[in-house]
């Protein structure tokens, strides 16, 4: 039953409504200096940023701080109007991605990072109306992730990823996944985060590699 009402929120707006009202109520974040900037692809074109305030992850500690990166393309290759509606869907109405994070003794760790349109879509198995959608597969997720992390570090803000265990323990809700599957969908996150940690630490040994984007602070 929760995880019906749930979904129903989400398809509904009220979820969006509900950590808007309960986001303005919350302290600011550090990670809030890139609300409003830009990611820049060649391939995408640009990539707006938006942060949100959101109640801690870890139930024990509620002084820790924090939010939500919301990002979404302003050519998304679709109808404007179908993805601002699709949008909606998301935590707080922005997200095409969204990355989750906390704050604590002036270091940023992300936590979950997802595509929440592209999970949308499928869920309601809308594939063929957008067929045009850019930033629809499971790199773009490593590559927008990778665009922030650097952007913070260059602002003098610790950022890094959490462990794979450390993602699968904050970011997996077990009451909204259905029973039988739950086992299933949880490892299948593991290996998600697992694959990310190892892009991660290759590309940060990688020598001069070349830029995948840039990023513009107005």
């Amino acid at each position: 039953m929760k995880r019906i009402l749930y979904l129903v929120a989400m398809f509904t707006g009220v979820r969006v409504a509900f950590n808007w009202g309960r986001s303005c109520f919350m302290p600011k974040l550090r990670v809030a200096i890139l609300d409003g900037e830009t990611l820049q692809f060649d391939e995408y074109g640009e990539v707006r940023i938006r942060v949100n305030a959101r109640r801690s992850p870890k139930a024990s500690d509620s002084e820790l701080s924090a939010g939500m990166i919301s990002l979404y393309l302003e050519s998304p290759g679709i109808s404007s109007l179908l993805y601002t509606f699709m949008r909606l869907t998301s935590h707080f109405g922005y997200g095409h991605v969204e990355i989750a994070f906390y704050e604590a003794n002036g270091k940023v760790t992300f936590f979950a990072v997802r595509n929440i349109l592209r999970s949308n879509i499928d869920r309601l198995r809308l594939n063929q109306n957008f067929e045009g959608l850019k930033f629809s597969n499971d790199n773009d997720e490593i590559v927008l992730l990778q665009g922030v992390l650097h952007k913070l570090n260059s602002l003098g803000i610790k950022a890094s990823f959490a462990t794979p265990d450390e993602c699968v323990s904050l970011a997996v809700t077990p009451s909204l996944l259905v029973p039988k599957q739950r086992n299933l969908a949880t490892e299948a996150l593991r290996r998600k985060y697992r694959r990310i940690e190892r892009k991660l630490v290759t590309d940060r040994n990688v020598p001069n590699a070349p830029p995948k984007y840039s990023i513009e602070l107005t």
